[in-house]
């Protein structure tokens, strides 16, 4: 918001040029994946190239396993889980509910 000294056409410049900031870094992120995932593909082609269908069904299930956990416990099976009970405990409780454990990490 403009403060009283702030003319509305600074705010409305500074909002462009932080959207603007915005979507250049949406975009790193873009790009970053789409070269992740051009990458996955040709490492995909290059082991179906080199070898034969026992050792690429080996090397899958190897990478697929701790690829899964990561998936269930560290991209939102824990976050939706624990994040809704400390959100009670701190709004019972108060904050002093969790200072223990902020100050032991």
């Amino acid at each position: 918001m403009a403060s009283e000294g702030e003319p509305v056409a600074d705010v409305a410049q500074q909002a462009r040029h932080e959207r603007g900031q915005l979507l250049g870094r949406a975009g790193v992120v873009g790009a970053g994946t789409l070269a992740s995932r051009v990458l996955g593909l040709a490492r995909d082609m290059v082991l179906a190239a080199l070898f034969d269908r026992d050792a690429t069904d080996a090397w899958w299930v190897a990478f697929t396993i701790p690829n899964a956990l990561r998936q269930l416990l560290g991209e939102g099976a824990v976050t939706s889980a624990v994040v809704p009970v400390l959100s009670e405990k701190l709004a019972h409780e108060g904050d002093g509910a969790y200072r223990w454990w902020l100050s032991s990490s």
